[in-house]
Order: structure tokens, then C-alpha cells, then sequence
């Protein structure tokens, strides 16, 4: 049984997967096997992914792999473009199978990358692209892992590139903890 929930991503709290997971745990039971979309995609929805996952299989022993995000489309033969900051991740999808696996791309090495007689998919506004916005979904991967359309991938994040985070202009200062919190007279 494939069960897919939506709910709004974005920046905040992720504590509605944990509901959802729960409710659905109630309702039908404990999985028998995990997959879990693995990227390229979201930083962090795939790395909470992740993570809800390697918790299930260590607190109920349920098996868990990885599968490609990029599987997560619909159709069989159709491309996928997404924006890597100053640079492109491209992937091909052929008979629903990776074709040509997620790569790191200059603008001019897409542009001769592109099939034009097969569809784009894009989650991302693509300027000078014609692209049909989409995000990967659990019900195609879903159809996918049932069809043996995949491949099993370790639970960990894709990555393309380094993580892009900001530092802070001045670290902030540590304070030694061994000894206990502070403590404060009340006032």
C-alpha cells in the first residue's frame, strides 16, 4: 500500500510530517518497507525525509532505502532542469529509468543537453527554458517501486555540490558548560 499526504513546505516547523506519520501509523498500521525520496531537491525536506525515516527503521526495524527524486515525475521519457544556484542540475528520464543521473551543468552545456522532442520538468521558474512546473511525487515513485523502475540508494542526501550556508560575520561566544547552566538570583 502506497500512502501519499500533502502538506505546505517552506521555512518553519516540520512538525506536520510527524502528524501525518502518525496518524497514518494508526490507521494502517506500520510500513512493512520505507523509501524515501533522497534528491537532488529541498536541502532540508530531504534531509527531515531522511531522518523520519532512519528513525522508523531503528525504533520498528522496518527496512528503508533511498529512491531518486527524480523518478518522482510522471511519465517515462522526459528530462529534469532545476536551479543550483548560478548552475543547472540536469537528469534524463528514459522508459522510467535514470537514463543520464543527476549532473551539475553550465547554462550552455543544458542548453545542449535539452532534447526538444522530450518533455522538461521543473519545480523551479526556469527563464529562457520552456519547462512544465512539477514537483516529484510519492504516488509516481510509488508506481515506480512497485513497477521495479528504480534503484535502491543508501539514506542519505544526494549532493551535487557543497551545501550553501551563510556564516556568521562573528561567531558567537561559547560558553563552557561543564560546570552546569548559569544560575541568576531571582529578583
Amino acid at each position: 500500500m502506497l500512502v501519499e499526504d500533502l502538506f505546505p513546505g517552506g521555512r518553519g516547523p516540520v512538525s506536520p510530517l510527524f502528524s501525518i506519520l502518525e496518524r497514518q501509523i494508526r490507521e494502517f498500521g506500520p510500513a512493512q518497507e520505507l523509501f524515501v525520496g533522497v534528491g537532488p531537491g529541498s536541502y532540508s525536506g530531504i534531509r527531515i525525509g531522511i531522518a523520519a525515516a532512519v528513525g522508523l527503521h531503528l525504533a520498528q526495524s522496518i527496512p528503508a532505502c533511498g529512491i531518486s527524486s527524480f523518478l518522482g515525475y510522471p511519465g517515462d521519457d522526459y528530462q529534469v532542469v532545476l536551479n543550483a544556484r548560478g548552475s543547472w542540475t540536469y537528469a534524463s528520464i528514459g522508459e522510467g529509468i535514470l537514463m543520464e543521473p543527476p549532473s551539475i551543468c553550465s547554462t550552455s552545456e543544458l542548453l545542449e543537453k535539452i532534447r526538444a522532442d522530450r518533455g522538461v520538468f521543473s519545480p523551479d521558474a526556469l527563464e529562457g527554458f520552456s519547462a512544465s512546473f512539477a514537483i516529484p511525487t510519492a504516488s509516481v515513485l510509488g508506481r515506480r517501486i512497485v513497477a521495479g523502475q528504480f534503484t535502491r540508494l543508501p539514506l542519505q542526501p544526494v549532493y551535487l555540490k557543497p551545501p550553501h550556508i551563510t556564516l556568521p560575520n562573528k561567531p558567537p561566544a561559547l560558553r563552557d558548560l561543564s560546570e552546569g547552566p548559569e544560575m541568576r538570583p531571582a529578583k
